[in-house]
């Protein structure tokens, strides 16, 4: 007889139900040891002149991921990590408080929120022994980035005209307003528009109008329209060749010294130089600007697109005569298709209008925020690289693995030249660091 034999089936039964409790339970401990892998122990704070680091302490490895939130404000996500830290507040310094957002209670990917006092730029690094996570903020200590948004007709020029009876001129004006609230909201960024009311503005003056401003970037805001009103979507646009030819044609037409015309071009006083060297200086400038321009229409696409409100996935070339200011870059952004039903109603909404405002001023601001436009604020003159005509640079965003030997290699000059031209000592270089690299005049994103 077996002591199976002994036990009622009953018993038995009971006993299995037991076990696999037991091991379902040490099961789910497992899982949920296994999946909060690390705890975040210490946040740590340095400050030194304008540059700031939070060092995070962690007890395990992570893969940490850096989003800008608002206007002065980054999101650090730490996926499968718990908060075992104390709150960080500072009342001085670039850093004001680091503290996990109310959604991380309810999950297992923590989310800390890093308020910051003004605008800033971050790198972040990721160290495994002792495991930690590294943010970089550099202050970007400049004038106002002046952006001049235009708001499409206006007065006597009302645009085209929605089923419903919507005028572009007044949609347009209400999504610039609004566009000119959300940058304005952004540290380091002045918005001003070329019309706050219903005047009359030619496309001249508009143009004018952002030069008088030195404005570092110029956004026209339209609605578009077309016969076939099943057609709806944004597109955005930049000066085509044609444009930029006819324009620099009309340049070349007219000497630097004459009364009516300008001078100054990008911050170069014209007044005292001859015809040819300001159609040299012309042509640096305005390639330099239309470059510019495309990666602008290009950031404010991708927003745009993100909404899934664009028509076209590719920037469109156009010959607009609002656009060929030669040294400011610019865009034309035509929001939707007044002419469909479906757009119609979002452009005379509040919801729609903000939605589309805000999208434009992520795209805006994100180009701000390239690499290459930190330098260009930094430097304290965008144009120093057209100044300089004997010895023209470009600037770099130092990315991690970089070296000034392999820099040197990629961009054919001397370990020299890079350690004078950035006044180095020694050979030292780190991510986030903004270089002048000699011999070359048109500017380049990291990584390019």
């Amino acid at each position: 007889m077996t002591m199976k034999s002994l036990l009622p089936k009953a018993t038995i039964k009971s006993a299995l139900n037991a076990l696999f409790i037991g091991v379902l339970l040490v099961g789910s401990l497992l899982t949920a040891r296994v999946a909060l892998a690390a705890d975040l122990q210490n946040v740590r704070l340095g400050n030194h002149n304008k540059h700031t680091r939070l060092v995070f302490d962690l007890s395990g490895p992570t893969t940490p991921r850096l989003i800008r939130s608002g206007a002065a404000t980054y999101e650090l996500h730490l996926p499968n990590t718990r908060w075992k830290a104390r709150k960080l507040h500072a009342r001085e310094g670039l850093v004001r408080n680091v503290s996990p957002t109310p959604t991380s209670a309810k999950s297992s990917d923590l989310r800390l929120e890093v308020r910051l006092s003004g605008n800033a730029r971050a790198s972040l690094q990721t160290l495994r022994s002792p495991a930690r996570v590294v943010l970089d903020l550099a202050e970007v200590d400049t004038d106002d980035y002046v952006v001049v948004i235009d708001a499409g007709h206006g007065g006597k020029a009302p645009g085209a005209v929605g089923k419903g009876g919507t005028l572009e001129k007044d949609v347009t004006l209400a999504i610039c307003k609004q566009l000119r609230t959300a940058l304005n909201a952004r540290p380091g960024i002045r918005a001003v528009m070329t019309r706050s009311g219903d005047q009359t503005l030619s496309l001249g003056q508009r143009v004018e109008i952002a030069r008088d401003q030195k404005a570092d970037l110029f956004v026209s805001v339209h609605a578009d329209a077309i016969t076939d009103r099943r057609v709806r979507g944004g597109s955005v646009y930049v000066l085509s060749n044609t444009g930029a030819e006819h324009a620099a044609r009309r340049w070349a037409g007219i000497s630097p010294t004459r009364a009516t015309s300008p001078k100054n071009l990008a911050g170069i006083d014209l007044s005292h130089r001859d015809a040819a060297v300001a159609n040299v200086l012309y042509d640096l400038v305005q390639t330099d600007t239309l470059e510019r321009s495309n990666l602008l229409a290009q950031d404010v696409l991708d927003n745009l697109q993100a909404s899934e409100r664009v028509r076209f996935k590719e920037v469109r070339l156009a010959n607009l005569g609002v656009l060929k200011a030669p040294d400011v870059p610019s865009v034309l952004v035509e929001t939707a298709f007044i002419s469909n039903q479906a757009d119609e109603k979002l452009l005379r909404s509040s919801k729609g209008q903000r939605s589309i405002a805000q999208a434009i001023a992520k795209g805006i601001s994100g180009f701000i925020e390239r690499p290459t436009e930190v330098a260009r604020a930094r430097s304290g003159a965008s144009e120093q690289p057209l100044i300089a005509m004997t010895k023209p640079y470009r600037y770099y965003a130092v990315m991690s693995g970089d070296t000034l030997y392999s820099l040197s290699r990629r961009f054919g000059v001397s370990v020299k030249e890079l350690t004078t031209t950035n006044r180095l000592k020694g050979n030292f270089i780190k991510q986030g660091m903004t270089l002048r690299v000699p011999g070359a005049g048109n500017v380049i994103a990291a990584g390019n």
